[in-house]
């Protein structure tokens, strides 16, 4: 195999693998994105229960208690704005990988099609080259006289023997 046929098979290789795993990667980046997603409802759910439970606190429960119950109410507002906070990066990055991924594809596609148009112009460039040559009129006559004149040569060494 030349040179030009391994980089052609390497470049090829290349983009079959970075498509075959596009879909891996992304899938993983979803579900890292999904289970934020878990999280953050289940600190909605806290949020909700220590709302309520501050709402009632304020006729029965000491001014301690509702202070407790409200800075635990932020703590889970801090987790929550974490959390948003990495589902944010967590999308920046798959954005990020997907159009890498969408320009190391395209940079493969435009080196198989220049090989693909140089391999197609060289063979235009070599049959025109043959054709000023030799029209191929004459190319069909001269192929069918070398055939007659080869055949007379093998019937002329047969007579004379």
């Amino acid at each position: 195999m030349s040179s030009k046929e391994q980089n052609k098979f390497s470049v090829i290789e290349d983009y079959l693998d970075c498509i075959d795993s596009l879909p891996i990667d992304l899938s993983r980046m979803l579900t890292d994105i999904r289970e934020q997603d878990c999280l953050t409802k289940d600190n909605v759910k806290k949020m909700e229960n220590l709302s309520d439970e501050l709402h009632n606190s304020i006729l029965n429960n000491t001014e301690n208690d509702r202070i407790n119950i409200c800075n635990n109410l932020l703590s889970v507002l801090e987790e929550n704005l974490l959390i948003g906070e990495k589902k944010v990066k967590l999308a920046q990055k798959t954005y990020e990988m997907v159009s890498a991924r969408i320009k190391r594809i395209d940079e493969d596609a435009a080196i198989i099609e220049e090989e693909e148009f140089t391999s197609t112009k060289a063979q235009r460039t070599y049959t025109n080259d043959l054709n000023a040559i030799i029209p191929s009129s004459e190319y069909k006559t001269i192929k069918l006289s070398s055939i007659n004149t080869s055949d007379n040569d093998e019937n002329m060494d047969n007579t004379s023997n």
